[in-house]
């Protein structure tokens, strides 16, 4: 029956980084067996709900594999993804993509034909620009006002004002060459995270734009304030008359299988028993800018924290430091 969609032309799969490695990695319990079970899941996804192209937005691996049998079993999975598929899988440039000691497993995968490197994909009305790690100001990307213009990318991206939470973002708000975009879609930074904003275009006028982060489904860190337990990964589908955008939710590994808890437990346990050793600078500093023994009373509180004994003076220095700026909240 025909909709005012129109016929399908393309459905698209876009995952965030794969960060594959043939060895243990951080608090994992087997990093290696993980990361490429959620790589093979998602060659499984594509057939499970008809993808005819994939996307990946970037590291790939955390550098070279230092086994042959996991390069191979890699080697494999990318073959059977491209009967799936057809051969229409891409894979975007990442930090981790390239290296000084030379060929990253990316270059060599890319060498053998198993993906394409970033490029522009048009599939009807839809506009896909696909740009490496820090090329962003010397990639051509396609905005046409009259299509759907998105870019997938891997970076760290930010409005001005924002808070910055993984370091030093590229701001969008000046990106000429991107404004048009409705949406641009990340790796790099392995967490699920959305924003919005404007970007001033050379007309000088502004165009709103979604920002969307694509989390790691190998959860690479174990994060003590709360680690995920559902991934994601985004859906285009191209119609004859319309682009649908949606996110799909998918299991991870439970905790306890995916990480060593309990060594995880231990460490923390010897971090918080030397914390505890430790002088809290800050609840100090407070004590002592209005301290008074009933018999002296300090207009200089900085003259007691350089006079204490026993204590190194870079630790002083920055008791100094925090003095300043808890003066506000001893008032």
């Amino acid at each position: 029956m025909a909709t005012r969609k129109g016929k399908q032309l393309a459905k698209i799969l876009i995952s965030g980084d794969d960060h594959l490695k043939s060895k243990n990695h951080g608090q994992h319990i087997d990093y290696a067996k993980e990361s490429f079970n959620y790589f093979k899941g998602l060659g499984d996804l594509c057939i499970e709900r008809g993808i005819t192209h994939w996307i990946g937005l970037g590291d790939l691996t955390y550098g070279r594999f230092n086994s042959l049998e996991y390069r191979d079993l890699v080697e494999e999975e990318f073959r059977r993804q491209n009967n799936i598929l057809k051969g229409n899988r891409w894979i975007i440039k990442g930090n981790h993509d390239s290296a000084s000691y030379g060929m990253t497993e990316y270059e060599y995968f890319l060498k053998k034909g198993y993906f394409k490197g970033s490029q522009i994909l048009q599939i009807g009305n839809l506009n896909l620009s696909m740009v490496d790690f820090g090329k962003y100001n010397d990639t051509e990307v396609k905005i046409e006002p009259d299509k759907e213009n998105i870019i997938l990318t891997h970076g760290y991206f930010a409005f001005k004002g924002g808070k910055y939470n993984f370091g030093e973002p590229t701001i969008l708000d000046d990106m000429k060459q991107w404004a048009g975009a409705s949406m641009i879609v990340c790796g790099h930074i392995h967490t699920k995270a959305a924003l919005e904003g404007v970007i001033i275009g050379e007309d000088g006028e502004g165009h709103k734009t979604s920002v969307i982060y694509l989390p790691c489904l190998s959860r690479p860190a174990y994060i003590q304030a709360g680690n995920p337990e559902k991934g994601e990964v985004m859906e285009i589908t191209v119609y004859e008359n319309k682009v649908e955008s949606n996110i799909i939710e998918l299991d991870l590994l439970p905790l306890e299988q995916s990480f060593n808890i309990e060594k995880i437990k231990e460490e923390q346990a010897k971090k918080e028993a030397a914390a505890g050793k430790r002088v809290n600078i800050q609840d100090i500093v407070k004590e002592l800018s209005s301290y008074n023994d009933g018999k002296f009373s300090f207009s200089n509180p900085e003259d007691i924290i350089m006079a204490q004994t026993g204590v190194p003076d870079l630790v002083k220095k920055k008791a100094c430091d925090y003095l300043k700026y808890a003066a506000d909240d001893v008032v």
